[in-house]
């Protein structure tokens, strides 16, 4: 099996947290704007400045009553829907949906949130629009009763992350299908930060090396398959190879965990974040076992110490081993 560090949840628990605030700031100018009612010009003009606030909101954004009756709606909410807000305000969810069990699944998490007090998050949450086609949306439900004191209410917002969910289960197939031509492949495939600690460690890597993922994520790759009297040497290879844009390729000598010594084809691949830096490197490797291969090695070490690094298109040779 595979072994490496994955990334948490903090993308999604931020979007969440934006999402709140932007409720919460979303209430505070409602109740604002509420408690200042008079006159009906007054009450005209603050009717007005409510729904020009919920317009600006590109969010689906709508509070509905414990009965699932729409009490207000913004531009985003209706369109979808194929109606205008005019048309949308007053209806009832069964009114805009036929499938009872999504409607059943709506009504059961906005009763929570009435029943509880507490605001609920839904990461995913299916939704049909007017057209028939269904999006995939992350929603925010927060307790909520008008200044009037009518029925118990909720506050949504409801945002469309279809695109971004189709993206994330396209990445996360591809990984799928690369991870499991990884694990049948000869090839090891071994990541390891700038201190030489190993990130990821595939199975291949422990049929050529013998050590489990268990084993080697975390440990140094130096101290684990460089023979000791090569690893200043190759310190300062691997020191070019981060430097390089490309794969750069070699021939060296490793060790297993059982003692034996291996002839091994490499290539080393840099890796870079977002700004360019270096943070590692990812390379391939697998076991040369040919006579040839080690003929040529053994006639390469007794020469001149050659280092060369070249392009993808070239060959990176050297007498010395590598890792």
């Amino acid at each position: 099996m595979t072994r490496s560090e994955r990334p948490d949840g903090d993308a999604m628990r931020q979007e969440i947290a934006r999402l709140s605030h932007e409720v919460a700031n979303l209430k505070c100018r409602i109740a604002e704007h509420e408690q200042s009612r008079g006159s009906p010009a007054t009450q005209d003009s603050h009717d007005q400045i409510i729904r020009q606030i919920i317009d600006l909101v590109p969010h689906f954004l709508f509070v509905k009553d414990i009965d699932g009756r729409f009490l207000l709606v913004n531009q985003a909410t209706a369109s979808p829907n194929g109606l205008t807000v005019e048309e949308m305000t007053g209806l009832n969810i069964d009114d805009l949906m036929d499938d009872p069990d999504l409607v059943a699944r709506y009504r059961a998490d906005d009763l929570e949130v009435i029943r509880t007090g507490i605001a609920k998050h839904i990461a995913e949450e299916p939704f049909t629009d007017g057209q028939g086609r269904k999006r995939w949306h992350q929603v925010i439900k927060i307790p909520y009763r008008t200044a009037a004191g009518e029925k118990p209410a909720i506050l949504c917002i409801s945002q469309d992350i279809t695109e971004q969910k189709i993206v994330r289960e396209a990445l996360q197939e591809s990984e799928l299908r690369l991870s499991n031509h990884i694990t049948h492949t000869p090839v090891a495939v071994i990541v390891w930060a700038l201190d030489y600690a190993v990130k990821e460690w595939d199975l291949a890597a422990e049929k050529i090396f013998g050590y489990s993922a268990e084993e080697a994520v975390g440990r140094n790759v130096m101290n684990l398959i460089v023979p000791e009297k090569d690893r200043k040497i190759l310190g300062g290879f691997l020191q070019r190879v981060r430097t390089q844009e490309e794969g750069v390729h070699n021939t060296s000598e490793n060790v297993t965990k059982d003692g034996r010594t291996l002839i091994v084809e490499w290539y080393n691949t840099p890796l870079r974040d977002a700004g360019g830096n270096a943070i590692g490197v990812a390379a391939l490797a697998l076991e040369s076992p040919s006579k040839s291969a080690r003929r040529n090695f053994w006639r390469n070490r007794k020469s001149s110490t050659v280092v060369c690094l070249k392009r993808v298109s070239t060959a990176f040779c050297s007498p010395t081993p590598k890792a």
